[in-house]
């Protein structure tokens, strides 16, 4: 048994790095170095690594345990991990920004726009 679970933790953290192809795989590196870049600005790489590698792992066991016949491949759940970090970080300093910022980083959040 101890084996087993040690083979399941594997497949649920080495997913994130996995990819269903080239195209997939340049989608998610250009997607995480937008995020990531400013993430990792902004919050320094201890934080941004541990909500990333958290969002992963879970993102891959809610995926597992909604599909439980299939395998989740890439970073999506990482990435998706940082960008609602992110939202709720904007959520929760809404009123202490500036006017102008609020609409730039909520455009930003919302749509991509030029990375978070």
């Amino acid at each position: 048994m101890p084996v087993l679970f040690a083979l399941m933790c594997t497949c649920v953290c080495s997913n994130v790095a996995r990819s269903g192809g080239l195209l997939h795989i340049a989608c998610n590196l250009y997607v995480q170095i937008l995020v990531g870049l400013r993430c990792e600005a902004e919050w320094g790489f201890a934080t941004t690594a541990v909500v990333y590698a958290a969002s992963g792992v879970g993102g891959n066991l809610a995926s597992a345990s909604l599909s439980p016949l299939t395998m989740a491949v890439g970073a999506s759940g990482a990435i998706v991990g940082l960008v609602g970090a992110r939202a709720a970080q904007l959520a929760a300093e809404w009123e202490s920004r500036p006017l102008a910022e609020r609409s730039a980083q909520a455009w930003q959040v919302c749509g991509w726009g030029g990375g978070l």
